[in-house]
């Protein structure tokens, strides 16, 4: 995201996110976050989890390739672009 723009989430990533962190415990939980840019705004629309295949996933995250690859399959298809990570 570029200095100055303007961020949207969802009220369901917010969730979705709180929810995922709390599963994930104690491990770091992690995925992508999906949206769109337009008019100087992101707008983060949909968080897709991802494994953490992190060798200490309860210190760190490191998000699946696999996952990484889904997502940008999905952008190509009209699915939203990876704006994020968490």
């Amino acid at each position: 995201m570029k200095m100055g723009m303007a961020l949207e989430v969802t009220s369901a990533v917010i969730e979705t996110l709180a929810a995922e962190a709390t599963l994930a415990l104690p491990n770091e939980c992690c995925g992508l976050l999906m949206g769109h840019e337009q008019d100087g705004t992101v707008r983060i629309e949909r968080a897709m989890a991802a494994a953490n295949v992190a060798a200490e996933p309860e210190r760190h995250f490191e998000i699946d390739p696999r996952a990484l690859i889904d997502a940008q399959r999905a952008a190509r298809e009209g699915g939203g672009q990876v704006v994020g990570y968490y």
